[in-house]
């Protein structure tokens, strides 16, 4: 005689009272993968995560005749699990996944992970016209039907990972100068105004100074 809900919680609240309904909700309604879905999302990306125990909470779902359950759910286990590893072992792993014939279904969700993992963005509106996208694809796509040698893609994408990451370091770094520019802007402006009120109260104070007699 328990009833579950879905509430909306931030994932990263610090309050985690609710997680003992959580997982009790996971526990004792094991069918309803919502649930368990919830008790995960707050395992693994709230203000302690831990990715492992959420890895295995969604685990049983990857396999489960449950039809209503979609592709990305059903390999969310295997993110939880990637993320916790360092980049390149992580980019070894989802290699050696997309070979795998259990995974065979699931390829396309590997782009989107590839991405992340090198560093751009796994959601794009329009994959069609994204040029890294396309070019994961390619090689994915190339290892997978045995046209490319799987060293070959690593090396190329460990390649793409590179020139993100010198990307991302040069927008860090006009993105420190545009700040500090703006940060001596205002000292600039304060030491202007700061003169000027000096002016003024030199100017008020020379009034009101009686003349020498």
């Amino acid at each position: 005689p328990y009833y579950f809900v879905g509430g909306v919680t931030p994932i990263d609240a610090h309050d985690t009272s609710d997680f003992s309904a959580l997982r009790r909700a996971s526990r004792v309604y094991p069918e309803n993968w919502r649930l368990s879905l919830y008790y995960a999302l707050r395992l693994g990306r709230g203000p302690y995560p831990n990715k492992t125990e959420a890895a295995n909470v969604m685990r049983k779902y990857f396999d489960s005749p449950d039809t209503t359950i979609p592709d990305h759910i059903r390999t969310i286990y295997r993110s939880f699990e990637i993320d916790e590893m360092q980049t390149e072992t992580a980019l070894e792993t989802v290699l050696n996944d997309v070979m795998q014939p259990r995974f065979k279904k699931f390829r396309a969700s590997f782009y989107s992970k590839i991405l992340r993992l090198i560093g751009y963005k796994g959601l794009i509106n329009d994959v069609e016209k994204d040029e890294h996208y396309q070019k994961v694809k390619t090689l994915v796509d190339g290892m997978a039907d045995g046209k490319i040698h799987p060293a070959i893609v690593y090396r190329e994408l460990l390649a793409m990972k590179k020139i993100r990451d010198d990307e991302l370091a040069e927008e860090a770094k006009k993105s420190a100068e545009a700040k500090a520019n703006e940060t001596a802007d205002s000292t600039e402006v304060t030491d202007t105004t700061v003169a000027a009120n000096s002016t003024i109260v030199d100017s008020i104070a020379t009034i009101d100074t009686p003349a020498a007699k």
